[in-house]
C-alpha cells in the first residue's frame, strides 16, 4: 500500500498550479464541448453586424383556409429579424383571429423555409416559399398544417413586402399558383421579377 497517496500528504502551498490547471481545463471542455454553440453565436454577431439580410423586415401574408367549413383568405403581418440560432427569427400575427406564431426561418436553395409554433395553442406549420430572391415585392409559397377546423391542410400562401388592396387579394393568389387538371399536385408559379 506504498503507492497510495492520500490527499493529507499533499501539500497545497508547494502545488498552486492545480487551481490553474482546473480553471484551463473547465475554460477547454466549455468552448471545445459546446463548440457548435459558440459557432453559432459567432455567426450571429458577423450577420448581426457586418451581412445585409435581404428578409428582414415587415412583411404582409395572405393565405386560403377553411374557417367554419367555408374557404376563406386569412391576413397576417410578419416581422422577420434576425435570429441567434438559425438565420431568421419572426412572429406572425393573424388579423381577425389574433393567433400569434412564433418560430425560426432559413434560406435552402433559394427557398425560404419557416417553421414556427402557435403561442396560444398547439400547432406547429411550415411554410415553402418559391425563389423569393427573384420577385421584388411578392412571393407564392405553401403552407402545411391544420386548418381552423382542425383538419390536416395544405394550401397557397403568398408572402408582399407591401399591403395587397382586398380586391387584389384573390387574384394575385390565384395568379401565383397553377394547377394540373388532372393532378392533386399543386405548383408553384414561377414568376418574373417585378410582375404581379
Amino acid at each position: 500500500m506504498e503507492f497510495i497517496i492520500f490527499a493529507a500528504d499533499l501539500d497545497l502551498a508547494k502545488e498552486p498550479n492545480w487551481i490553474v490547471t482546473l480553471f484551463l481545463g473547465a475554460a477547454v471542455g466549455a468552448v471545445f464541448g459546446s463548440y457548435s454553440q459558440l459557432w453559432n453565436l459567432l455567426t450571429f454577431v458577423y450577420r448581426r453586424f457586418f451581412v445585409v439580410m435581404r428578409y428582414e423586415g415587415t412583411w404582409y401574408s395572405y393565405h386560403w383556409t377553411y374557417i367554419q367549413h367555408e374557404p376563406k383568405i386569412v391576413f397576417s403581418i410578419v416581422d422577420i429579424r434576425k435570429g441567434i440560432w438559425s438565420p431568421y427569427r419572426f412572429k406572425l400575427t393573424q388579423r381577425g383571429t389574433n393567433l400569434i406564431y412564433k418560430g425560426t426561418g432559413r434560406v435552402e436553395g433559394s427557398h425560404l423555409i419557416f417553421n414556427f409554433r402557435a403561442t396560444g395553442h398547439e400547432e406547429r406549420t411550415i411554410c415553402r416559399f418559391q425563389d423569393i430572391l427573384t420577385s421584388l415585392d411578392v412571393t407564392a409559397g405553401l403552407w402545411l398544417s391544420y386548418d381552423h377546423d382542425k383538419n390536416v391542410a395544405s394550401g397557397a400562401i403568398i408572402l408582399s413586402q407591401n399591403e395587397i388592396p382586398a380586391e387584389d387579394i384573390e387574384r394575385t393568389i390565384r395568379s401565383s399558383f397553377k394547377r394540373e387538371r388532372d393532378s392533386i399536385l399543386i405548383h408553384v408559379q414561377t414568376k418574373k421579377r417585378g410582375s404581379r
